[in-house]
């Protein structure tokens, strides 16, 4: 391609064009071509390195579903435009076309390339989504339960023959407890909400989702919220006494 075609492309948008109808026309340029291309090219490389290198199961992937979905429609549409786009350029410029298709080509299959991993990213099975929900909720009453037994052993705690030191360090081993306990308060809700979806997704098989055992889960992660709140005053009443 020569340099005057070129800048006569690049330089396009400032031509005047005859009628309003000649507008769809004239009104492009290879320069916007190119960074159209290189916009789209980028995203869709972001995106791909998304969805392949970051590690996830088969419920992350449910969860991040409505995301990807309106990832894959806003790809179609910037895809959609880049052609239309092309097309009306080729048609202002059809020396062209050459560059054109190349980049038409190029751009084609890096979206294919994407699309095949939407494909199989939202490829849902509701057994393995159930699969991986149970081994969160048994990682999450394994979790519960042993921190109701340290939350046991700090409310059996004596102060007698202690020092005031050691007493600081136990209230402080407490309180990191107590605030490893806050921290899963989303995830209990996260856990309850995706139960809750799951059986507005899957109607027919709504019996098999573990609602029950999620909402006892909350019950008991919320009562263990409380019973570190009352320690946690307990702990820092014997404090004052020992000073």
């Amino acid at each position: 391609m020569s340099e005057e075609l070129i800048c006569r492309c690049k330089g396009s948008l400032t031509e005047p064009f005859t009628s309003l109808n000649d507008l769809s026309v004239h009104h492009v340029s290879y320069n916007e071509f190119e960074k159209q291309f290189g916009e789209l090219s980028r995203w869709c490389e972001k995106i791909y390195e998304t969805i392949t290198k970051v590690p996830s199961n088969a419920l992350t992937r449910y969860l991040r579903q409505r995301y990807y979905e309106e990832l894959y429609e806003q790809g179609l549409m910037r895809l959609r435009l880049f052609h239309q786009y092309s097309d009306r350029l080729h048609e202002r410029f059809p020396d062209l076309k050459s560059n054109i298709q190349d980049k038409m080509m190029r751009i084609n299959r890096q979206w294919n390339q994407l699309e095949s991993c939407f494909i199989d990213y939202l490829d849902e099975n509701f057994d393995r989504i159930l699969q991986d929900l149970h081994n969160e909720l048994i990682l999450f009453e394994d979790w519960l339960s042993k921190t109701e037994e340290q939350l046991w052993i700090f409310e059996s705690y004596r102060i007698n023959d202690i020092s005031i030191e050691d007493f600081q360090f136990k209230l402080h081993q407490h309180t990191i407890l107590q605030d490893e306990i806050k921290s899963r308060n989303s995830r209990v809700s996260s856990i309850i909400e995706i139960c809750e979806r799951l059986r507005n997704d899957y109607e027919q098989q709504a019996e098999q989702v573990p609602y029950d055992l999620a909402s006892d889960l909350e019950n008991r992660w919320h009562q263990t919220w409380i019973n570190s709140v009352e320690i946690q005053c307990k702990l820092e009443e014997r404090l004052k006494s020992l000073r």
